[in-house]
């Protein structure tokens, strides 16, 4: 049988986000069909995943939609995929690959595979006093000095 595969393109965007730990960041997906269809392979199902081999251990991934359907009436479509980064973590860049893999009723036809990054950053932010936490006790502390200053005059 010749290439029954329906061309489809994968995008992911951004691939870089940068994020706290505790956070959790979103990347658009999107799969689209790019030109060279054969409609006797409609519907196509695009199945997003996250390779077990180059998952982060703890982390949590989780998708706004683990499929999406491509056709003529459909010839794009997207998720998000939702990366959680455990408290904990630290700085650093921490790679992850996530796959799309097209289904017909034939079965599967191609998979694509790309990696994006989380950029931990500021794993001590939390230490860090915040300014109006240090500011007003210092402001009232100045007034109490400059009010028992005049009462012994």
């Amino acid at each position: 049988m010749a290439n029954t595969c329906a061309a489809v393109g994968f995008n992911i965007s951004p691939e870089t986000k940068m994020a706290h730990p505790g956070d959790t960041v979103g990347y658009g997906l999107t799969v689209n069909l790019t030109g060279d269809e054969d409609p006797n392979y409609f519907p196509i199902t695009e199945r997003f995943s996250i390779d077990p081999e180059k998952s982060v251990p703890g982390w949590g991934y989780s998708f706004s939609r683990d499929s999406v359907m491509l056709d003529y009436s459909s010839r794009t479509n997207t998720s998000t995929l939702y990366i959680s980064v455990p408290l904990g973590t630290a700085q650093g860049n921490y790679s992850h690959s996530v796959n799309a893999t097209a289904y017909d009723e034939f079965g599967k036809q191609i998979g694509y595979s790309t990696e994006l990054d989380v950029y931990v950053v500021n794993t001590n932010v939390n230490n860090i006093p915040e300014f109006p936490s240090i500011a007003l006790p210092a402001a009232a502390v100045l007034g109490l000095v400059a009010v028992f200053g005049r009462k012994k005059e």
